[in-house]
């Protein structure tokens, strides 16, 4: 693979920004660049099962709630500073706040999508795999009997 890095760094435009969010001061970074595609084949190589690996890495489910996770890890990294073992990650996601975070992020992917001109029955049909994926049924609640 050869890439040219002085033009691929010039395609991008970076900034930080100093907002304010939830009434608090925020640093925002942004990164933008433009494509030579259309927006539906751009959408489909960021949301497709089938292309993501074949520019960033193997993924498992579909991608837009793993953006969102993603994100939500580096926030409370930088926040916090600590790291997350995998264990605890995966028990925050079967958590009650974490198929909150999941369906959360899979409507407002659901909506991204019909914006961009996706079918808003097919749309629906994705939030619904999306969430199934990221939050698989809770198991039962252990019943106990008297004895």
């Amino acid at each position: 693979m050869k890439i040219d890095i002085v033009q691929q760094f010039g395609a991008v435009t970076r900034a930080v920004e100093n907002r304010v969010h939830d009434g608090c001061p925020a640093r925002v970074v942004v990164a933008s660049r433009t494509y030579d595609t259309t927006v539906e084949d751009l959408w489909d190589a960021l949301t497709s099962r089938e292309r993501i690996p074949r520019w960033f890495l193997p993924i498992s489910s579909a991608v837009g709630v793993g953006w969102d996770l993603a994100l939500a890890g580096l926030a409370n990294h930088t926040a916090t500073g600590e790291s997350v073992k995998p264990s605890d990650g995966l028990a925050w996601l079967l958590s009650e706040d974490g198929r909150e975070f999941v369906r959360r992020a899979s409507d407002d992917w659901g909506r991204a999508s019909i914006v961009s001109g996706t079918d808003q029955a097919a749309a629906h049909a994705a939030v619904a795999r999306t969430t199934a994926a990221y939050s698989p049924p809770s198991a039962p609640a252990a019943t106990e009997t008297a004895g």
